[in-house]
């Protein structure tokens, strides 16, 4: 299989089955996670219009690796319930549901080792905003350019506290931008 990255169950249940499973992390709902995971499949970094494609990409191997995984998609209807069971803490409702996957499907592992697949046969790699465009069309995409270039230094891009009574506003400059596939 090659290089291999640790992923939880619920971050690949999250690709198999299409709903958001991922483990809440610092107030969030553990969608970096999800970004996580595709990105390393891919070997590229999805944006948020992305994720279905790349999810769609993702899915096929992960049930041939490990096909254990492939009737959870088919309990999800159960998965609606547990959550309704508690309305108050939906993520108490995802770990009935995990757990009672496990009783049905003990095979089922807590932790997956998830190689990459393969491109272009697998993922092909596609310019984020000309996608974008292809979706919504252009006239609803806005591209935002910052005004100075990233560094080396994450210090360089951190936000900056602005004294705002020294700006002064001024009209913004429209550029065309020609977008490569």
């Amino acid at each position: 299989m090659g290089e291999t990255k640790r992923f939880t169950l619920r971050t690949v249940l999250t690709v198999t089955t299409g709903r958001l499973l991922t483990e809440p992390k610092d107030g969030g709902n553990g969608i970096g996670d999800l970004y996580e995971i595709l990105g390393w499949m891919t070997d590229d970094e999805p944006f948020t219009h992305q994720l279905p494609r790349f999810a769609a990409e993702c899915k096929p191997r992960l049930l041939e690796w490990f096909p254990e995984l492939a009737p959870a998609e088919a309990c999800v209807g159960n998965l609606a319930e547990w959550v309704a069971k508690a309305p108050s803490d939906p993520q108490e409702g995802i770990k009935m549901w995990l757990a009672e996957l496990r009783l049905m499907f003990p095979e089922i592992k807590d932790v997956y080792d998830v190689p990459r697949i393969q491109a272009p046969k697998d993922h092909v790699k596609r310019n984020p905003i000309s996608e974008l465009v292809e979706m919504v069309g252009a006239e609803k995409v806005v591209v935002v350019a910052t005004s100075r270039p990233r560094t080396e230094d994450p210090r360089a891009d951190a936000p900056r506290e602005v004294d705002r009574s020294q700006q002064q506003s001024r009209p913004v400059q429209r550029t065309k931008i020609d977008i490569e596939s």
